[in-house]
């Protein structure tokens, strides 16, 4: 016998079966969400105007989780979409159930491009708020509506460049850290430090001070901030969080204590992009890559997001990571990946 999909319900924390039978799309294309199949390697989507599907089926297929958006634009009218799936055995599913919907005058155009083409078409940096194109006319705006939020930043920027990092002290790792989540390393040539008069919270708080530092740069141009931006990233890049801990996909390690300071150390990369050096360049990536890394792992492996939508730890961690991962998303395979994902 065929393989047939599963039709049982969904399970509870799960998604609904998206959109639902017969209704009028809220955008063109809908996004397609259908119940998960723990036999499937992928999935295979057609949609088609004609309800048996005979002819100008439009059919996708390689899709890795329950749901798809379409990057064609639909024509006015009733469509019918079904899928598939596809094991690792190279075994395919007879079509599950065929559904339907609408798309009207109302129906919002929205196709969604591959993200491999988003990938492909990112602008150089800086790409978060600005890119190059735009660069000029937001900085103009310091001088006019955003002069009072100006103003205020750069009240704190000016005395952030008047402070230096602070000299560390450097000892071997206790054992009491072992199970220990929360917890700064410095790296460096690759031996391993602990930083006793440094820890998350000085942590955090260096990664907020770059983010300042960085977008003061953005908005002015000055080179006083970029400068005091540089330093204290060249400082923080060592840093590891958690790097004494096997498993570090968990809430308590990255999403918890670090994912603002990650954030920040990123947008600051991307803003301070063409003032590195490569050994500055690469220093930054590490750190942002290897916490990157974790945050990734819980989010997808422990937490499912694309399957549990309404995990609120869930959600805080990506969209943190989100403009996280956008700062860096043409870097390295790594951080494709992550944005292909995060973005889906």
């Amino acid at each position: 016998m065929a393989l047939a999909v599963d039709t049982s319900p969904s399970p509870s924390r799960h998604p609904p079966i998206t959109p639902a039978e017969g209704s009028i799309a809220i955008q063109n294309p809908p996004a397609l969400i259908w119940r998960v199949d723990d036999r499937a390697a992928t999935y295979i989507v057609e949609i088609c105007r004609d309800p048996d599907f005979r002819k100008d089926v439009i059919r996708s297929t390689g899709i890795d989780m329950p749901f798809y958006n379409p990057s064609i634009e639909l024509a006015g009218g009733t469509w019918h979409w079904r899928y598939f799936t596809a094991t690792s055995q190279g075994e395919q599913s007879q079509p599950g159930p065929a559904r339907s919907f609408h798309i009207t005058p109302e129906s919002i155009p929205l196709p969604v491009p591959p993200t491999k083409r988003i990938l492909d078409a990112m602008p150089d940096h800086p790409r978060v708020f600005v890119t190059p194109d735009t660069l000029e006319a937001f900085r103009t705006r310091r001088h006019g509506p955003g002069r009072e939020a100006w103003e205020h930043l750069r009240y704190r920027a000016d005395g952030l460049t008047q402070t230096e990092p602070p000299e560390l002290n450097l000892q071997s790792v206790p054992a009491n850290l072992a199970e220990r989540r929360g917890q700064v390393f410095h790296l460096k040539n690759d031996r391993l430090t602990f930083p006793a008069n440094y820890r998350i919270a000085e942590l955090k708080q260096g990664a907020d001070n770059v983010n300042a530092l960085s977008f003061a740069y953005l908005i002015s141009g000055s080179e006083k901030y970029a400068e005091a931006a540089r330093r204290w990233m060249a400082f923080l890049s060592n840093f590891r969080v958690d790097i004494h801990l096997e498993d570090r996909g968990q809430h308590d390690t990255v999403v918890y204590c670090y994912e603002f300071g990650l954030k920040g150390m990123a947008l600051a990369y991307d803003r301070l992009y063409a003032l590195l050096n490569p050994e500055e360049r690469a220093s930054a990536l590490a750190h942002i890559e290897f916490h990157c890394e974790a945050a990734y792992m819980w989010i997808r492996n422990r937490v499912r997001i694309h399957l549990n939508y309404q995990n609120s730890h869930g959600q805080q961690c990506m969209h943190a990571l989100l403009t996280t991962v956008l700062a860096v998303a043409t870097e390295s395979a790594r951080t494709r990946e992550w944005a292909d994902y995060l973005i889906r």
